[in-house]
């Protein structure tokens, strides 16, 4: 994919681990859920014409997969999970157009973390 190639940041790793500190393992999927939530709406949306062909079959299928877990929700205290979820929307944000290309460029480390946590 032509952003993976753009992602020339190796510093920084948005999907990872961290993303679940103080996260109870039952929650980690709706956490998951969310940070879908800002990839699809902070990101692949406003970027799809940017990278075509390459988003055409992408941002549908992740939509179709947000689209899935509509029904998964926090049943605790959702604040640890709201922070680290803000925790890496500052980060993209504060990267700024590198940030986008980031989270672009780790689409499978997402759908890998998606499926490993909701499933």
């Amino acid at each position: 994919m032509k952003a993976s190639m753009a992602d020339n940041n190796t510093d920084v790793r948005l999907i990872g681990e961290n993303l679940y500190h103080g996260v109870n393992i039952s929650e980690r999927c709706y956490l998951m859920k969310q940070v879908l939530n800002f990839t699809l709406e902070e990101v692949l949306f406003p970027q799809q014409d940017k990278f075509q062909p390459y988003m055409q079959e992408v941002v549908p299928f992740f939509a179709r997969l947000n689209n899935m877990l509509r029904q998964c929700h926090s049943k605790s205290d959702a604040q640890q999970i709201q922070r680290n979820v803000q925790e890496l929307q500052d980060t993209v944000r504060k990267l700024g157009e590198s940030g986008e290309i980031k989270v672009i460029g780790e689409l499978n480390l997402l759908f890998i973390y998606l499926k490993d946590a909701c499933i």
